[in-house]
């Protein structure tokens, strides 16, 4: 990655790389350097200027920014030395270092690539070692999986997610939960088996545990419409009991993903955030709705009909008591977004005066070169590190080469 921003320094400043990079053929397997990389973020080789623009700046949206980061995000701090009798001491040299941050630092991972391969697969690129190291000196104090607690994928992930727990706990590292439930729409399907054979019309030329894209059903009867509801139910049941997060992503996209409360009716989201309440293993664990293009809306303004439709949903869940507790937005951005935009976007859902988390951070190959999407990276960060409801930020893709999406 690094050899990568001083490929691309080079070509924009039309400076020569030196002799080491140019005889490092693109194609080459990176995963030897991926592995010894320094990811504790002091080496900025490649990327020097916009650390250095950052430090230099005296735009007004960042001024006001490190104003309320000053304000939020940072505490007084007294050191008194003495000695055995409590008599102040002077010139006596004092190293500070923090160990931990209350704000939520994290980074989604592959649960896949960090445990060996089944029998029968092959090797991953990179050893589940290498990747646990990395993770570690990335410095993330939180972390979520990609696919691994989802109910579809529970006959893959299970024998695996015990000791995978164990690992993040023994780091101290908490675990956040995506999601229990991901209701079926026009992307593809999300629904175990079981689930897919009772909303969609069966069709045996599809593979009910991929993303095949099958049929809704028109209507359900009554009792067909009780075990869609009984079966979403036990789902939830199974997986907040099971596993120690510390928070649920409950339902991931309504606004595109909502066959089973087209069947069975709207109020079936109400059930499903109650029956996670009932039953998370952390009983103050906060319970989110997730969704997509919301602060990262492609779309022009600060107020996009995205934000109205999630405040809409925010609203009939917590008007029908549903114990919603925090606000997921993916943040996945796809062009370059002014950050005062980003900012107004945040401020908008102030009304609901819920915590706010990034749970898919990523910055999309349409916003430009390497160095384009560090800087948007930067300015994303530093908006969301700025606004006093935004509890933590999650990187999705924390290593793009062997990021699959379990």
């Amino acid at each position: 990655q690094m050899a990568n921003y001083r490929e691309i320094r080079a070509r924009r400043w039309k400076k020569r790389s030196n002799a080491a990079e140019a005889d490092t053929p693109p194609s080459r397997d990176n995963s030897e350097r991926a592995g010894s990389a320094d990811y504790s973020g002091s080496d900025i080789k490649g990327i020097e200027t916009i650390v250095g623009a950052v430090e230099r700046s005296d735009q007004p949206w960042r001024q006001q920014a490190d104003g309320r980061i000053d304000q939020l995000r940072k505490a007084g701090l007294e050191i008194r030395v003495v000695d055995a009798d409590g008599n102040p001491l002077a010139g006596i040299p004092v190293h500070v270092q923090q160990n931990r941050h209350a704000f939520r630092f994290g980074g989604v991972v592959s649960g896949r690539s960090m445990h060996a391969p089944a029998p029968g697969h092959k090797p991953r690129r990179i050893s589940p070692e290498r990747y646990k190291k990395m993770f570690l000196e990335l410095g993330f104090n939180t972390v979520g999986f990609n696919s691994y607690l989802k109910y579809k994928r529970r006959p893959m992930s299970q024998p695996y997610l015990p000791a995978l727990f164990a690992w993040f706990q023994e780091h101290d590292i908490p675990v956040r939960g995506h999601c229990l439930i991901w209701p079926g729409g026009s992307f593809g399907n999300f629904m175990p088996p079981e689930l897919s054979e009772m909303v969609y019309v069966p069709d045996p030329s599809i593979n009910w545990s991929s993303l095949a894209k099958g049929v809704p059903r028109d209507n359900l009867t009554p009792s067909a419409k009780q075990a869609v509801r009984d079966l979403c139910q036990k789902m939830i049941e199974e997986a907040s009991r099971q596993w120690p997060v510390f928070e649920w992503d409950v339902i991931n996209e309504t606004r595109d993903n909502h066959i089973v409360q087209d069947l069975v009716g709207k109020d079936v989201i109400v059930d499903w955030f109650q029956v996670a309440r009932r039953n998370t293993r952390h009983r103050n664990a906060l319970l989110y709705l997730n969704e997509n293009k919301v602060i990262s809306d492609p779309a022009f303004g600060d107020v996009t009909e995205n934000m109205k439709r999630f405040e809409n949903e925010v609203r009939y869940l917590l008007d029908n008591g549903a114990p919603l507790s925090a606000l997921g937005f993916q943040s996945r951005f796809a062009k370059k977004t002014r950050p005062e935009t980003i900012y107004k976007r945040l401020q908008y859902f102030e009304k609901f005066n819920l915590p706010i988390a990034a749970t898919e951070v990523e910055m999309k190959n349409t916003i430009g070169d390497e160095l384009e999407r560090a800087a948007m990276t930067e300015r994303v960060l530093t908006v969301l590190f700025s606004h006093r409801l935004v509890n933590g930020v999650y990187a999705w893709s924390i290593l793009a080469q062997d990021h699959g999406s379990s």
